[in-house]
């Protein structure tokens, strides 16, 4: 640390193996008390982290956009075999009436859903380069501080 409560700039760009870790697991959702039981760790230092540390912060984004984007590749591979089923299901002229209906209200609402995932998608994209933007500027803060001591 470079003086009382600061990081320092060392710290920041660079993560420890505990440290690479705990981001996982953060980004896996496990409770803290079980990162501090597992990792061997205070509840203050993995706060620390957490909060102080950018280097932490975007090892867990890392992680949790890796999971979401393997989440979201199986699903899209559910999604077209489903679709699929629902074009056979609508196509058959012997599917009752009702059940044609079914199936078009089914595919156009999972339609609906994807459009609505794309706009949070590029909204939570632009948030995060806006975040990522303020952590630089704090960074720079914290790196003018520690050169004045």
């Amino acid at each position: 640390m470079a003086g009382r409560g600061r990081i320092s700039l060392e710290a920041i760009k660079k993560l420890t193996p505990k440290q690479r870790e705990a981001a996982r697991m953060v980004a896996d959702g496990m409770s803290t008390k079980k990162i501090q039981e597992v990792l061997g760790i205070s509840g203050s230092t993995l706060l620390a982290w957490r909060t102080r540390c950018h280097q932490f912060r975007t090892e867990v984004h890392q992680h949790q956009r890796t999971q979401f984007e393997d989440t979201a590749t199986r699903t899209h591979a559910l999604a077209h075999a489903s679709v699929n089923c629902l074009a056979r299901i609508i196509d058959d002229d012997e599917t009752p009436p009702n059940v044609r209906v079914n199936a078009c209200s089914v595919a156009l609402a999972h339609q609906l859903r994807l459009l609505e995932h794309g706009l949070r998608v590029r909204q939570a994209e632009a948030l995060e380069a806006r975040l990522d933007e303020l952590e630089r500027r704090q960074s720079n803060i914290v790196e003018t501080e520690a050169h004045s001591y």
